[in-house]
């Protein structure tokens, strides 16, 4: 039997660092976009980055089929 785990969401704060947030206006009983302060962005970036999985290394160039190698100078 399989487990029906929900999908993930590839834009849940926890994968995308979010930019803006909303928050409950009581005076018109609504919600509204607001913009997170530049430095919470910033240390979501940073909690991200840190971890490793983000790199700058180029990808290596990897030739797939006889052609290519025929046309790789």
């Amino acid at each position: 039997m399989r487990s029906l785990a929900p999908a993930i969401n590839p834009y849940s704060p926890d994968s995308f660092p979010q930019t803006v947030r909303s928050e409950y206006d009581f005076a018109t009983g609504t919600y509204k976009m607001v913009a997170r302060p530049w430095s919470e962005v910033q240390a979501d970036l940073s909690k991200r980055i840190s971890g490793g999985t983000f790199r700058t290394d180029p990808v290596p160039r990897v030739y797939l089929t006889p052609a290519e190698r025929a046309l790789a100078w």
